[in-house]
């Protein structure tokens, strides 16, 4: 058990409709829970899939459309995040360009906050799909601006603190509790 507060009190959860999404703002949840933090919860608008569409429809309305997802996706991460009493706020994130991926977006985002930590899920595609598709927890921790973790949908605890061996996976914890240590 870890003893004291840690320096993780920004966390970025990134958020999307997936189970493993979900499962990361439950992880979310308990760090923030544990450390005093607050969640900042986002969600990209990914307008990329949408742009071969646009030679037959109203880009702005597909715009629109997008945003109203997204908003209501951070609706449904608020309303858990305040059940759970947790302090928390919500943005939605554009690409600015065509060539920004989610992953860069999330980066983005994560040095305006200063996030200290980000939590995330995967889907753990592999094989072909993940050649295919492609991981954005993978490109993002690739050039991630600090701590990270990765929730898998079935990796959900019932208690109501961070464990240990999360944070060890990405190798943070001395960092959390030691900001100066490397």
């Amino acid at each position: 058990m870890l003893k004291g507060r840690f320096m993780c009190s920004r966390i970025l959860l990134a958020f999307d409709e997936s189970d493993s999404s979900r499962a990361a703002l439950g992880e979310a949840a308990r760090i923030a829970r544990f450390a005093g933090g607050v969640v900042h919860v986002v969600n990209v608008v990914d307008k990329a899939p949408a742009y071969p569409f646009a030679v037959h429809n109203d880009l702005s309305l597909m715009n629109t459309a997008l945003h109203r997802r997204g908003r209501a996706l951070l609706d449904t991460a608020a309303k858990e995040l305040a059940r759970l009493g947790v302090a928390y706020d919500t943005a939605t994130v554009d690409a600015s360009s065509m060539s920004q991926d989610i992953a860069s977006c999330l980066h983005r985002h994560a040095q305006f906050i200063r996030a200290d930590i980000v939590v995330m899920g995967s889907h753990g595609r592999r094989g072909l799909a993940h050649a295919a598709l492609g991981s954005v927890a993978e490109r993002f921790v690739r050039e991630a601006p600090c701590a990270v973790m990765v929730v898998k949908e079935a990796s959900v605890p019932d208690e109501l603190e961070p464990s240990c061996s999360n944070f060890w996976r990405v190798g943070e914890l001395n960092r959390c509790r030691n900001p100066g240590r490397k």
